[in-house]
Parts: structure tokens; C-alpha cells; sequence
């Protein structure tokens, strides 16, 4: 038995079916939390703005839960308004959003998390907070490689907020 190459049609099967099981139990989750950032004090940026917690409510029935936070360039109660409950604790959540590392703590076995964790390339700093992700059965989407066919980077950061180019599961309807 040969086994796929890289291009190969079982190859593209095995890598669609994981990807759909990927995106019905992680992409769409009943609940996606939104973390208050806490690595730095000046940190006002979001993962995920208003306005799109308004489109996840709407279009895809999801239930989102935002941490409270006095520094976000959002209010709090702008996430209220687009449909999203303002809560601390976020362990009902399966995927959990945020902007920076996390602290070693905040990882609950079997979640997801989506955030910029600085270890693509090894960074030594930060793998001790990936081992820990990985001792607890955590998944990791970090942002630095979602990434399109070309390789080139899909999500971004800007002064406020994320920066989701249109072809990213946030924006498809």
C-alpha cells in the first residue's frame, strides 16, 4: 500500500474530512468566549468586534459570552447590544478567543483557544504555556497560521481590533 503524497486525492479526502470535523466541533461552537486581556495593561485590543458577535448571534446561532473589561476598545455593554451575555466566567465556553499569550492557568482541559501564542517559531518563552496547552488536551488556532493556500496570513491586528480578510469563517455566510 502506497501511502498519500501531500497532493494526492486520499490525501485531499483524509484532510476535508478532518477539516469538517474541525470546523462542526471547533469553528461553530455552542459558545465562544471572548477573554479580557490581562498581559498587558495598555492592551485595548479584541479578537472579535461587536459587530461580528452581532453576525454570529444573527447568522449562525451562536451564543457568545464576553468577559468584562473597563479597557477594551469596545464597551462592554456594545457586546450586550449585538447579542452577546457579559460574564467572568467563561467555562462553558469551547473555544475561547483573545488577543495575547494566556496565562498558564486559564487553559481548561479539551477547549480551544484562538490567540497569538508566539511559539511558531519556538520561541523559548512561551513553551512552557504550550506544553501546558498540550498536557491539558487543549487545542491551539493560533493566528499566525491561519493562513490562505499561498501561505500568506488571513488575520491580522490593528489599533483596535482584529482584521479578518473576507475569505476567513468569520465572514462567510
Amino acid at each position: 500500500m502506497t501511502r498519500p503524497t501531500k497532493h494526492s486525492r486520499a490525501a485531499f479526502t483524509q484532510r476535508q474530512r478532518i477539516g469538517n470535523r474541525i470546523g462542526e466541533d471547533a469553528f461553530m461552537p455552542k459558545a465562544l468566549g471572548i477573554r479580557r486581556e490581562d498581559k498587558n495593561i495598555w492592551e485595548r485590543r479584541v479578537p472579535v468586534t461587536p459587530e461580528q458577535v452581532e453576525r454570529l448571534v444573527r447568522d449562525h446561532g451562536v451564543e457568545v459570552v464576553v468577559q468584562p473589561s473597563t479597557l477594551r476598545a469596545f464597551p462592554d455593554a456594545t457586546y450586550g447590544e449585538a447579542g452577546a451575555r457579559l460574564r467572568e466566567d467563561l467555562s462553558e465556553c469551547g473555544v475561547i478567543a483573545g488577543v495575547k499569550e494566556m496565562p498558564m492557568d486559564v487553559f481548561q482541559p479539551g477547549k480551544a483557544y484562538l490567540f497569538f501564542s508566539h511559539t511558531v517559531k519556538g520561541q523559548p518563552y512561551n513553551m512552557p504555556m504550550l506544553r501546558r496547552m498540550m498536557e491539558r488536551g487543549c487545542h491551539l488556532i493560533d493566528y499566525e497560521r491561519i493562513v490562505d493556500a499561498s501561505g500568506r496570513r488571513l488575520v491580522l491586528f490593528g489599533r483596535f481590533a482584529a482584521w479578518w480578510k473576507p475569505s476567513t469563517p468569520w465572514d462567510r455566510g
